[in-house]
């Protein structure tokens, strides 16, 4: 998977991306490339994702100590959005 990261991020739909991160969270691999790939897709991932969706990713990327504030602002504020409608 080494160097496909882009690709990943890029082609995968919001629920792929958050089964890939889960997974890597569940088992502690570390993937710091991936995951900031994934981050980068944060207005994706808002728009596009559902709440269980975003939050495995959220978790994920708790589980394993990386910051994507962007991402985590988007997904706050999507799922703010949901509930007061």
């Amino acid at each position: 998977m080494a160097g496909d990261h882009e690709r990943i991020s890029q082609c995968g739909n919001v629920q792929e991306l958050s089964q890939t991160v889960w997974a890597f969270a569940t088992i502690g691999c570390e993937a710091k490339e991936l995951f900031e790939a994934i981050a980068a897709q944060f207005e994706r991932i808002a728009a596009n994702g559902t709440v269980q969706q975003m939050s495995n990713i959220a978790w994920a990327f708790t589980k394993l100590g990386y910051e994507a504030t962007e991402l985590f602002a988007a997904v706050a504020g999507h799922i703010y959005v949901s509930l007061e409608n």
